[in-house]
């Protein structure tokens, strides 16, 4: 489980919300930023109700948000 704020909080604002089910950092782009996390599985929505996600591999770099948005653009 990530722990360090310092790189939470640069997700947060990679992505644009909080997260707290950080399990791993898997990549780092060439400028020491995280460029894809995992997160749990397990998810606990506010009514307290646990639920399996399937999208456990998040990409956080904001580069390769808009490159795939292009690429999903072209269908």
């Amino acid at each position: 489980m990530v722990k360090d704020e310092k790189v939470l909080d640069i997700i947060k604002k990679q992505i644009g919300k909080p997260v707290w089910d950080v399990l791993e950092v898997v990549d780092w782009c060439k400028y020491n930023y995280p460029r894809a996390i995992l997160v749990s599985p397990l998810y606990k929505l506010p009514s307290g109700k646990k639920i399996i996600r399937y999208d456990i591999l998040w990409i956080t770099c904001p580069y390769l948000h808009k490159v795939i948005h292009d690429i999903e653009s072209m269908r």
